[in-house]
């Protein structure tokens, strides 16, 4: 038995004991694990928790090592919060549209004369699967099929780029046409709102890779898959984001 866990036997309120790995642990009170039996959760100060095998070894931190004072994975948390922040971001752009759109219907085009809505169209229903292909890379992971999210991930990865491959070509052909961001107040409109939503795509197609790099690694598995969680809840944002674009922007 390591000097860890003759001290953590001994002391179940351990305070400031140096794991072997080098992590101090100031513990607060321990308790049998229910998802993993033989084992004892370890609950630390400030919310964290760490599994222990019955001799004190295999030191891992566990789902529940994020959870906040309020009962709250923290991560889920900053998650939310950013995503609040970036819903206020995109509520101005579009409010923004919208005054102007109204302040200038004399001159404002009929968007189907300029914009190539087929194609678009077609390009929204690439970006929907892609979020029905990360549920089911999400779901795979959940029930400890690792496989499965990485083939999830990887065609997530796939469509959203093959997303903003298309954006590319319709940008070129719009400003082939002289549609630009400076021939109109609708161009500067359009490119801006669609512009910043492709940057989020970039954003989330470079995420979903770092994702799927380590999903190769022990990093995720049935008890340990927020980071997919979190990259989900971005990428159906951005989708959703997309989809309010779609309608006022190439419909309305």
């Amino acid at each position: 038995m390591s000097a860890f866990g003759y001290a953590y036997r001994l002391f179940p309120l351990t305070i400031a004991v140096l794991h072997p790995k080098g992590v101090l642990l100031v513990s607060v009170n321990r308790s049998a694990s229910v998802e993993a039996p033989g084992t004892v959760d370890v609950h630390l100060l400030f919310g964290r928790t760490f599994r222990l095998d019955d001799r004190g070894q295999g030191l891992m931190e566990t789902e529940s090592t994020h959870i906040g004072s309020i009962g709250v994975d923290t991560r889920k948390l900053g998650m939310w919060v950013f995503l609040a922040s970036e819903i206020m971001f995109f509520s101005g752009l579009i409010g923004s549209y919208i005054v102007l759109r109204f302040a200038n219907l004399e001159v404002w085009p009929v968007p189907s004369t300029v914009l190539n809505i087929p194609l678009t169209a077609v390009n929204t229903f690439i970006l929907i699967c892609s979020s029905a292909a990360l549920v089911l890379g999400l779901s795979s992971i959940q029930r400890g099929y690792k496989e499965g999210l990485q083939v999830g991930l990887l065609l997530t990865i796939l469509l959203g780029t093959l997303f903003l491959s298309i954006q590319v070509k319709e940008y070129r052909e719009l400003i082939h046409d002289g549609f630009t961001i400076s021939s109109s107040i609708f161009g500067s409109c359009f490119f801006t709102l669609t512009g910043f939503h492709g940057a989020h795509v970039f954003a989330g197609v470079v995420w979903l890779i770092v994702v799927f790099a380590l999903s190769f690694g022990p990093r995720f598995s049935r008890d340990q898959y927020c980071g997919v969680e979190m990259a989900g809840l971005y990428w159906h944002f951005v989708d959703l984001v997309w989809i309010i674009l779609f309608t006022i922007l190439y419909l309305i």
